[in-house]
């Protein structure tokens, strides 16, 4: 735990956080949730230990902040264990964490248990502390609650400690002094010791508590979690006593021996500024060895396998092994598994480190998991087998995964790892399939199904009031990530795009553990929306309402998606069939499309979150500057702009006139150009609307025209050609000129860098050698339109004074 690297740590967290919330601010988003992107198939918990909080995830220093086990239920335990089982835990539980002031001054008021109010009357615990035999309990009892308002006062770091420290030295003493009224290493004499060396680390009496704790609970016998809790003190009084060292190696002791003060050792542990080798001088056996390697173990999030295989040298039965070995596991991951979630394109956050490197990292980790299988030492040295199996095939090494499942004996593997031998099966199935080979879709299903119900089962758990779908939800994010990146992918691969898009409504379900919705859009995530309504063809989309209406002629695999969906919304579909035709220009066919749509339906309405407006769609409006955008009065709607289209396109082909021809086309350009990104009505062919947009590469089969206005320059053009006007051919050229702008490919970097002079600016330079502006000024200088458009447009302003 070298100092230059905890600082680098705390560093990097700090400009990352600093950074990130920049980056939120500006991207109007919310955070990264590291439990939904990460990208695994590896289960995390192979042992069912209590180390769960340190299964690696991205972007975190702890998987959770939660203690494995809460000290006030193993307190509870403790107190019943002393006192007897006719005193319930529940009732224990209620009079010790959750009664109020008044009912603890009730009870130190009344010495007779008859005149309590039935509600305590009844209580078992009570009942036990009354009983003449447990008279010193009751007194203890009494002294804890005496003092908690005195210590447990909530402490805000930007504000004066408000604690009375004489107060709760007092308290101290008073404890210390009646350690010796009872036995020796009892119960009490052991609690009122633990109180006494509490009490003077809150009152900042560090050499004092140390001394309590070294004259009575360090030779005590008894086997108590307290003895786990006063080792948690003592270390934070040596560590405040000036000995940071000794400090952190107590701290690595509570760590392993006190789950419920778990993740307050690992913190501890990590804030103290220390070396290693400072650390490991305080050591005397194997254990303490491997309680340092454990827990520096669990906070490297590089890939390294050195405190596992000290661990495993140190003690190679103990379970933590497992915890490191799958920690390593999951950080390769991030460099083999590519995330193609529809509609993103999510980075691995790894992508610095030498690939080469994580390459004979996993092939060391690969050989240590099975030296655990060979030795025989581990519980359950198979987690060696399945471990090699998984990361050749990771390693697109998949008959060497094969030839290990096959060694494998299940009968013997505890069922998380059966679980995990069964999910490497079918991801070697799937490989299969990937090469081109059959795909026993049976038992595909078969495993999803299986993979459903397991992932059902974490809807209720502890954490489900979690704001992440799939914190201790492993099953539920292996399943998301097998259909999304796997299945979703290789039916794309295989141009059965209607089949992936079922594909990702169902991986979109294990965001809800599973559970399927009755309305099919109900189940789709926000990527999955995003890519049915920006990514599909009419064809697909065609296709994939002829799967849903057709269930009689369903394959297997199209009822296993669509399985427990009930309701469709025909509408909702019938409108991006009727969009995608709008982008094929195929108006035809988009007027029939919508025709279909009941006369209410309306589609959805845009604001305009700078103006505080409904933005209206008025295609067919014409504007010399793009922005501010100049929006209709009314809304045009999608089939009337269908309509249009379709008669524009009608009277070209039946119109012998040249200049009502050039009108047309000049309406239909205006229609495209307006239903671009840079227009008013984007709305009637996206779903979605992004200054990214602007001048951006086309990446979708129809961004050609929203993008970059390809077709509304062809139009233009002919428009032009057609006219006899020069002022019309004026106009015209000025928006040839403008679509001669949408050519320009903003680089990403660009976007980013500021100009001192806007000569500097690369789409300025574009725009000043744009020759439809040199046509314009050569050609039409002397028109109306010529002069309206130099008054009003500073690009061609700048053009005509730099010639």
């Amino acid at each position: 735990m070298q100092i230059y690297k905890k600082l680098l740590l705390l560093f990097s967290a700090t400009f990352m956080l600093y950074f990130s919330e920049i980056a939120i601010n500006i991207a109007c988003g919310p955070e990264i949730d590291p439990y939904d992107n990460q990208q695994t198939y590896f289960l995390p918990n192979l042992e069912d230990n209590s180390y769960s909080a340190f299964q690696f995830i991205p972007y975190q220093f702890l998987y959770t902040e939660q203690e494995p086990v809460l000290e006030a239920s193993v307190n509870v335990t403790d107190w019943v264990n002393h006192l007897g089982k006719n005193v319930k835990p529940d009732d224990l539980y209620a009079v010790m964490y959750q009664s109020n002031p008044e009912t603890i001054q009730v009870l130190k008021n009344t010495a007779i248990l008859d005149n309590l109010p039935d509600s305590l009357r009844n209580n078992t615990f009570i009942q036990s502390l009354f009983l003449p035999k447990n008279k010193k309990e009751l007194a203890y009892f009494h002294f804890t609650k005496e003092q908690e308002p005195v210590t447990n006062i909530a402490q805000d770091p930007w504000s004066p400690d408000e604690r009375n420290f004489d107060e709760i030295k007092q308290f101290a003493l008073e404890a210390e002094s009646k350690i010796s009224a009872h036995k020796n290493n009892s119960f009490l004499w052991l609690r009122y010791a633990y109180q006494a060396a509490r009490l003077f680390l809150f009152a900042k009496e560090y050499e004092k508590s140390i001394t309590v704790y070294d004259k009575y609970i360090a030779r005590s016998k008894l086997k108590s979690p307290v003895l786990g809790w006063a080792l948690s003190n003592y270390a934070g009084a040596v560590r405040k006593n000036g000995e940071p060292a000794k400090a952190a190696f107590l701290f690595s002791s509570v760590f392993t021996i006190s789950p419920e003060r778990r993740i307050l050792a690992y913190n501890n542990f990590h804030y103290i500024q220390a070396t290693d080798a400072e650390i490991f001088a305080y050591t005397k056996t194997k254990a303490d060895k491997f309680n340092i390697n454990a827990i520096i173990g669990f906070n490297n999030p590089n890939s390294t396998i050195e405190y596992l295989e000290n661990c495993y040298k140190l003690d190679p039965a103990n379970t933590i092994n497992a915890v490191l070995l799958t920690r390593e596991v999951n950080k390769i991951e991030n460099f083999f598994i590519k995330d193609h979630t529809l509609g993103y394109n999510m980075s691995q956050w790894y992508h610095d480190e030498n690939k080469e490197e994580i390459q004979k990292h996993l092939q060391n980790i690969r050989e240590l998991a099975l030296t655990m299988y060979k030795d025989k030492k581990y519980i359950q040295p198979q987690i060696g087998l399945v471990t090699a199996a998984y990361l050749s095939w990771l390693n697109a090494e998949n008959d060497l995964a094969k030839k290990y499942l096959k060694m494998v004996e299940p009968k013997s593997l505890n069922e998380n790892l059966k679980d995990q031998l069964r999910i490497t099966e079918m991801l070697t199935l799937l490989t299969d399939w990937e090469k081109e080979k059959s795909l026993d879709e049976n038992q595909l299903i078969a495993t999803l199904k299986w993979l459903q119900e397991k992932a059902k089962k974490e809807k209720n758990m502890e954490n489900n009031n979690s704001w992440s779908s799939f914190e201790n939800g492993s099953y539920s994010l292996i399943s998301k990530n097998i259909i999304q990146n796997i299945v979703v992918n290789q039916y794309l691969t295989k141009g059965d795009t209607a089949l992936a898009s079922l594909a990702a409504v169902k991986g979109d379900i294990f965001y809800n553990h599973g559970y399927v919705n009755d309305t099919l859009e109900n189940n789709m995530q926000y990527s999955t929306i995003r890519f049915w309504q920006e990514d599909l063809t009419p064809k697909t989309l065609i296709q994939v309402q002829r799967y849903i209406q057709s269930p009689e002629k369903q394959t297997k695999m199209v009822q296993f998606l669509l399985e427990d969906i009930k309701k469709v919304n025909s509408n909702y579909l019938t409108e991006l069939i009727g969009t995608a035709y709008l982008r094929e220009l195929d108006f035809t066919n988009a007027v029939k499309t919508f025709k279909n749509l009941p006369g209410t339906y309306k589609s959805k309405e845009y604001s305009n979150w700078y103006a505080e407006e409904t933005i209206a769609p008025n295609p067919f409006i014409v504007t010399i500057n793009d922005y501010p955008k100049k929006i209709g009065q009314s809304s045009m709607t999608k089939l009337e702009y269908a309509a249009r289209m379709l008669k524009y396109q009608t009277l070209i082909k039946d119109e012998q006139n040249n200049g009502k021809k050039a009108d047309y086309y000049f309406h239909m350009a205006n229609g495209i150009y307006q239903t671009s990104t840079y227009g008013n009505a984007w709305s009637l062919v996206s779903y979605s609307w992004s200054s990214y947009d602007n001048n951006a590469k086309p990446d979708r089969y129809w961004e050609r025209n929203y993008k970059q206005a390809k077709t509304a320059k062809e139009w233009y053009l002919k428009a032009r050609e057609l006219a006899t006007s020069l002022d019309f051919k004026a106009k015209c050229t000025f928006m040839l000129a403008k679509c001669e702008q949408k050519d320009f490919e903003l680089k990403d970097d660009m976007r980013w860098t500021y100009y001192e002079n806007s000569s500097e600016n690369p789409f300025y330079k574009f725009s000043l050698h744009n020759k439809y502006f040199h046509q314009l000024k050569s050609q039409y200088s002397k028109t109306a339109f010529y002069q309206t458009a130099v008054h009003e447009c500073t690009y061609l302003r700048d053009f005509i004074a730099s010639k």
